[in-house]
């Protein structure tokens, strides 16, 4: 009896497509927390009545109507591997700069880079590389007690079926850990946070035409969004105040790892969406704020700076 692969060892391996839909060589490794990228190809009856006579009435034909391929990659988030080419290609755009000591400056952008090559290792056993690969939506999140997590939805053209893995080569990561981060300020006002989250949805809408059951490269088909949600001990109603009053503010949280090894969130003209207290315990009352970013004529929503040593966001190590 065969012994059955393993989920232990799973990993992704990224290349940078030059031009979406061609596979690329797979450079950066990542470990996994979870992957479950997809091939979904749908298959329906061909809708004419049957033919006169027919022993069965049940259906004789079907055609492809549709192969989409996609789904979710959670990682470790790290300050100095590819995360930051994750989150470059979650919000749309990054600028190097410096040296020896390098800064990563991502912001929202349209239309956003050309595609990645992603290779699943599944464990123990074999892997799938999936090409014209763009990250559709995505959360940065870390609670006390833990370690920042980065969770993506990924949209594919396809893959070539399962074939034999690559080896990966790991980055020696520095993890973004809860006891790095820095306080919250928002409208003059600090607050010490339980957990953060910062989510990013591109409205990313596949292109199905005559000619084949694959998408076209994917576009926004909506106004892409930026939200979050953080909570805290309530203790103030500052808070609330701004939710009623409406306050947009910039909003700045730090994380600081290992030197040189940082990351910063500039939040533009956020407004507090909902404000909720959970009053259903005799301990300390949490406030949730969910909010939502809003972009000027020079601000993109967002601001995200990662300082490590590698010289591209694109490297891994």
């Amino acid at each position: 009896m065969a012994i059955p692969f393993l989920g232990h060892g799973s990993a992704v391996m990224i290349g940078v497509e030059s031009t979406w839909g061609t596979k690329v060589t797979r450079t950066n490794s990542l470990r996994v927390v979870s992957h479950g990228i997809t091939r979904k190809i749908e298959k329906v009856d061909r809708p004419h009545l049957g033919t006169a006579g027919s022993a069965y009435y049940t259906r004789r034909s079907h055609y492809t109507q549709s192969d989409r391929s996609g789904g979710p990659i959670e990682i470790l988030a790290s300050y100095n591997d590819s995360t930051v080419l994750l989150m470059a290609y979650l919000f749309g755009a990054a600028v190097d700069a410096g040296g020896p000591t390098y800064t990563h400056t991502i912001t929202a952008a349209h239309p956003g880079h050309t595609g990645l090559s992603i290779e699943t290792l599944n464990g123990t056993g074999i892997a799938e590389v999936w090409e014209g690969c763009k990250i559709a939506s995505g959360e940065f999140s870390i609670e006390s007690g833990g370690i920042a997590r980065l969770s993506v939805e990924v949209m594919a053209e396809t893959n070539g079926g399962l074939e034999a893995a690559s080896t990966p080569t790991f980055a020696t990561e520095d993890h973004i850990l809860h006891s790095h981060a820095g306080q919250l300020s928002y409208n003059g006002v600090t607050y010490d946070l339980i957990s953060f989250r910062l989510s990013a949805d591109r409205k990313l809408g596949d292109r199905q035409l005559l000619g084949s059951a694959l998408t076209k490269e994917p576009v926004v088909s909506d106004f892409p969004e930026i939200t979050g949600t953080i909570v805290r001990e309530y203790d103030s109603s500052t808070l609330n105040a701004a939710f009623i009053a409406d306050t947009q503010a910039d909003t700045t949280i730090t994380f600081t790892g290992t030197s040189p090894n940082v990351l910063a969130f500039t939040l533009h003209n956020i407004f507090i969406t909902s404000v909720v207290r959970d009053t259903s315990q005799p301990g300390v009352i949490r406030e949730t704020a969910t909010f939502k970013c809003e972009a000027t004529a020079s601000e993109s929503g967002v601001s995200i700076v990662f300082t490590n040593s590698l010289a591209l966001y694109t490297t891994n190590a």
